[in-house]
């Protein structure tokens, strides 16, 4: 016959050799003319053809399903049915309604469309724009029959073929397009103007058939650079590319955009350079346009820039919502994917939209929130939307634009946030604090730090390790919470600090016996808790009646744990009943003023974290993790925040509070005496209004002490991890690449993929800078892959990889390695050599 028959024939055959009957659709009655070459003769019960060399049933539809059902019935009914092929000029009915429904269910649907099937058998030959000159609309079977005829009869294959390797014309388009160096070899092939008709045919662009490959790809990136532009532009283009040629119709716009952007993805330098070239060509960047008006998809630079611009603009004037919506659209831009600073900028933007978001909502409800103490105590760390999310948001905004080598785009919004959420914090803090004064200073209910010890540790059937992380706010441990995956048992509670929330009282009320027996008093005039007649100044004395009540308990410091090989860590905790984890971290950051914590508490959740895989590789299976206060951290406060001490005889000055006797209450502060804190001392406690401070020692960013709602209530959180054997040596699962011979910016980025090309599966991981054992920094944005921002997490695309930008959180190391973990056990799937530190000023 000829190509088209043979094709089609051979495709049926291989349907009814797998399944019997083929149930064929063809709503334009575009193949009635192969029914009639297939010359079927009579036949009992249906008439008979040979399809492709297989003897076969035909029957056609000649206006009645019901007749077209009782001619098949004798064929279909037999056990294994010969050969039949059901011929539909129609369109398929919708599945309900279908009375071949059973052939179909039972066989194969078959819808072939002409001009498809031409492409595909020409195509073996020829490129899309050699076939679109071919196949007009409106060819008929025997039109098509014709052309493949005449097609394989003139045997004159594609030059533009021979060069690409590809019968897409538009993925050579785009192979053309990136490739500079291709342009000798379609000039050798003499195939210019096969490449003019293809740009033709496809894109509508009209140029001469004799233009070198150059002259073609200048018109060409020009004309669908512009063409994307136009079409997601929301309004007039500049009059500066009125005069430039755009595409004719909707399918060809359609095809010039999904060029750009397959530019985009496969040709990532070309497409940069080109898009640059033309918008300085035309002066886009200079030209009046609204920001607003920029579409979605940005395609040059300038309109990255500008919408950041604006969008920083929507931030500032609290337009939370837009600001968010257009982060997430314009974050995800080439511009943005391509270059690590500028989606930093992007990622300060999206964290200011929540952040902006989330203090609305806590604003409002701090106004309307009445009742108990234990009430404002299961609004801010309970239910559905509990109101530490804004201290986590307001955290992590701080530890990202920290690592920022740029000001940030938004600063106006980020200045704005800050005062309003130190508003926030301290308007919370005068209602709680008249929550408690009102109800005598008790909060029942909760879980008291003083029963800490006796409630989860005491009398453990087995070793626990019990981890006291020095000003570890809620918050933050909600944070690790989300990163112990495979944690079993998991609970989070609140349990409320005693008062004043200070170390030397948070400490002493989490050891033995405090929950029996615990006072306030005082040492050599320096305030000293004392559990039983203990008294205890420091860290000497609490040391000293731990190990009196738990004698083979074993005490280690965080950063010691985390520098410990997994032997000695093995043997130091080998036999005891409980292994005491101490963090100061956090204290000691903030305590050394508000530009280095926030460069590094968000570090501190992370190493907690790796301490805990690390006990539970050595062996100790049971947790909790408490604090002994948690702690306000904002931007220093003005001088309207700090307010005089008390004077009189003192035993303690803080910034948030004051021990001792007599002296004179300040304006708006809370005095309240040890009694009625629950203490049998004869000493006053005095805290400063609000969120205030008194005027004394320390910095003005970083507080405790307080009975604020950050202040007071503290984390009780338990959970017991599997125990495993350290990590076996494998062959990493992943990759790094473009890794900086030296980091000199806080925020770079590296190349992340899987080391299996064919992998099916998405692979989460977790990447972080590491030093000494201790994590100095963390990832803070992914370009090319999802990043969850709770988890910690990069989830890399199958067969693909992501670019994963960085945050360095210390400045006080000299060299850093990047590392990629495994999320749910830590083991270390990559890891780089040693990289030094060499920052600019």
């Amino acid at each position: 016959m000829h190509l088209l028959h043979d094709h089609l024939a051979q495709t049926l055959r291989g349907h009814l050799d797998a399944r019997r009957v083929v149930v064929l659709y063809d709503p334009r009655g575009e193949f009635g003319p192969f029914l009639d070459e297939l010359a079927p003769e009579p036949g009992d019960p249906l008439p008979r053809a040979v399809l492709g060399g297989l003897d076969t049933f035909v029957a056609r539809f000649e206006g009645s399903y019901f007749g077209l059902r009782a001619a098949v019935e004798p064929v279909v009914s037999a056990a294994r049915p010969d050969p039949l092929l059901v011929y539909v000029p129609a369109p398929k009915p919708r599945p309900h309604e279908s009375l071949l429904a059973e052939l179909e269910e039972g066989g194969v649907t078959y819808e072939p469309q002409l001009a498809s099937l031409a492409r595909v058998l020409l195509r073996r030959s020829l490129t899309d724009g050699q076939i679109d000159g071919l196949l007009p609309d409106g060819l008929t079977y025997a039109d098509v029959a014709d052309v493949l005829r005449q097609q394989d009869e003139a045997s004159a294959p594609s030059m533009l073929r021979t060069v690409f390797d590809t019968p897409d014309g538009d993925e050579l388009l785009a192979r053309w397009l990136g490739d500079l160096a291709s342009d000798a070899a379609v000039q050798a092939k003499d195939a210019s103007g096969e490449l003019a008709a293809l740009l033709t045919s496809r894109l509508g662009l009209e140029t001469p058939a004799d233009a070198d490959p150059a002259a073609l790809r200048h018109q060409a990136l020009r004309f669908a650079l512009l063409a994307e532009f136009r079409d997601d532009l929301d309004g007039d283009p500049p009059l500066a590319i009125a005069d430039v040629p755009a595409p004719r119709t909707a399918d060809h716009t359609k095809r010039a955009r999904a060029l750009v952007e397959r530019l985009r993805q496969r040709h990532p330098a070309a497409y940069q350079k080109a898009a640059d070239a033309v918008a300085a060509d035309f002066a886009l960047a200079q030209a009046d346009l609204d920001p607003a008006a920029l579409g979605r998809v940005d395609t040059f630079r300038f309109e990255s820039d500008a919408v950041l611009a604006h969008t920083a603009a929507r931030l500032a004037a609290d337009a939370f919502g837009e600001a968010l919506a257009l982060a997430d659209v314009h974050g995800a831009s080439f511009w943005a994917r391509h270059d690590v600073q500028h989606q930093a900028q992007w990622e300060t933007c999206r964290l200011l939209a929540r952040l902006g978001t989330e203090l609305e909502r806590v604003e409002r409800a701090v106004e309307t929130q009445a009742g108990t103490p234990a009430a404002w105590v299961t609004a801010y760390a309970d239910g559905d939307a509990p109101w530490y999310r804004a201290d986590t948001l307001h955290r992590q905004l701080e530890a990202h634009v920290a690592g920022l080598d740029q000001d940030p785009a938004a600063e106006e919004a980020l200045f704005r946030l800050r005062d309003r959420y130190a508003r926030w914090v301290h308007r919370a803090a005068e209602r709680f604090a008249d929550a408690l004064s009102a109800h005598g200073w008790s909060v029942e209910g909760p879980l008291a730090q003083t029963s800490v010890y006796a409630t989860l540790v005491d009398g453990a059937p087995e070793p626990v390790a019990y981890l006291v992380a020095d000003a570890l706010r809620y918050e933050m441990a909600a944070e690790l919470a989300q990163r112990l995956d495979g944690a079993l048992d998991l609970r989070l509670r609140p349990a409320i600090a005693a008062l004043p929330s200070v170390t030397v009282v948070g400490m002493a009320a989490l050891l033995p016996g405090a929950g029996a027996s615990f006072r306030l008093g005082a040492v050599k005039g320096k305030l000293a808790p004392s559990v039983g007649e203990t008294p205890l100044p420091g860290l000497p004395a609490r040391q000293k009646l731990l190990q009196a009540r738990v004698p083979d308990a074993a005490d280690l410091t965080l950063d010691d744990l985390l520098r410990q090989s997994a032997a000695k860590l093995a043997t130091a905790v080998q036999g005891a009943p409980l292994v005491v984890v101490r963090s100061q971290e956090i204290d000691a950051l903030g305590e050394g003023g508000f530009d280095l914590a926030r460069h590094v508490m968000g570090t501190v959740v992370s190493n907690l974290a790796r301490a805990v895989r690390k006990l539970a590789e050595a062996g100790v299976a049971r947790f909790v993790v408490v604090a002994d206060h948690g702690h306000l951290f904002a931007s220093r406060k003005g001088a309207d925040m700090a307010v005089e001490a008390p004077g009189g005889e003192t035993v303690k000055l803080g910034r948030r509070c004051w021990v001792g006797r007599g002296g004179t209450t300040p304006p708006g502060a809370l005095r309240v005496s040890a009694a009625a804190l629950g203490y049998d001392a004869d000493l006053d406690v005095c805290f400063p209004p609000g969120a205030a401070v008194f005027k004394a020692g320390g910095d003005l960013s970083y507080h405790h002490g307080g009975p604020s709602l950050q202040e007071m209530v503290v984390p009780a959180l338990t959970f017991r991890l599997p125990t495993q054997a350290p990590a076996a040596s494998t062959s990493a699962e992943v990759e790094l690449a473009d890794l900086p011979t030296a980091i000199t910016n806080r925020t770079f980025g590296v190349r992340v993929r899987p080391s299996n090309l064919f992998a099916a599966e998405p692979v989460t991981v977790r990447v972080v800078l590491l030093h000494g054992g201790a994590e100095v920094g963390q990832a803070g944005m992914a370009m090319g892959a999802d990043f969850d921002r709770e988890h910690g997490t990069v989830t890399l695309p199958p067969n693909g990889e992501a670019t994963v930008g960085l945050l360095l959180a210390r400045d006080d190391v000299a060299d850093v390695c990047v590392a990629v973990q495994d999320p749910e056990t830590g083991r270390r799937l990559a890891q780089s050599d040693p990289i030094p530190l060499r920052l600019s000023v």
